[in-house]
């Protein structure tokens, strides 16, 4: 037996199957609702129940108090509705219709960055392709049902391998079994892209244009750079041109400080490798 949720303010009107959390059915039906962990730790997926019953479902209680729960907040990764609920959040749009799925991966290759953090990169089968934004990340589904997510460290046009960058965690399960155990070859199972952090694709508009700019004879440039830029402006907003600038002036030294932190920002990666393409 399914629900029925609508989404405020937005309208949004969805169906949850039976034993599905808000959040699930939310992505499957190809709906952004805001989210990180998926398993109850961070809040980012936190938003108000109007009406209806709800399952709180298993959370931490750092991510949603007592005093949260009796004002009607939940965490939609965990709560699943027992009857049809109309449900308070905000929605992130233009994602490009790019859905989640679940595939097998091969380890390609593992490469000890530091003595904590690995590099993990991953080769989907050949027919396949994984679309994601830069700042996306991948969750692995673990034996038990469990899943660990990892951001992807490689820039979405270079996309023969997944590349990761993993920090070893003392006790964590997945990450102890990739530092002690597991080996190259080893097939792993994940589901991607997920998050709404992510770049947006001004970079490339921006790369078109400039490089049909100087194409063209001297006469035909500045009207053409006129066009380019008017056209520029009104669809994306200033601060963006003045980010890929400040980015290319600060390439090497970006690039630098991310090798001595070893990934300690994988979008800081992101981006540096978006303007080596520029």
């Amino acid at each position: 037996m399914s629900h029925q949720v609508t989404i405020q303010p937005s309208g949004h009107v969805y169906s949850v199957p039976d034993q599905e959390t808000f959040l699930g059915a939310a992505i499957d039906a190809g709906l952004n609702i805001p989210y990180g962990c998926r398993n109850g730790a961070c809040g980012a997926c936190k938003g108000k129940v109007l009406s209806g019953e709800v399952d709180y479902g298993d959370y931490q209680a750092t991510a949603l108090s007592d005093a949260e729960k009796e004002a009607g907040l939940a965490l939609f990764c965990c709560a699943k509705p027992l009857t049809d609920a109309v449900i308070e959040c905000r929605e992130v749009f233009a994602l490009n219709g790019i859905k989640p799925r679940i595939m097998p991966a091969r380890v390609q290759m593992m490469e000890k960055r530091s003595h904590d953090v690995m590099a993990l990169f991953l080769k989907l089968p050949s027919n396949e392709r994984m679309q994601f934004l830069a700042g996306q990340y991948i969750e692995f589904i673990l034996k038990d049902g469990k899943r660990r997510a990892f951001s992807l460290a490689n820039a979405p046009h270079n996309d023969e391998f997944l590349e990761l960058h993993l920090r070893l965690v003392p006790g964590g399960t997945f990450t102890e079994y990739v530092f002690k155990e597991m080996q190259e070859k080893a097939i792993l199972r994940l589901e991607g892209p997920f998050g709404s952090f992510y770049l947006l694709e001004a970079f490339i508009f921006v790369k078109t244009a400039i490089s049909r700019l100087f194409l063209l004879p001297a006469g035909r440039v500045l009207p053409r750079l006129k066009d380019c830029l008017s056209t520029f402006f009104i669809n994306t907003q200033l601060a963006k041109w003045c980010c890929i600038g400040a980015l290319k002036l600060w390439k090497t030294s970006i690039c630098q400080l991310c090798r001595r932190l070893g990934q300690a920002c994988t979008l800081t990666l992101n981006l540096f490798q978006y303007c080596q393409s520029l």
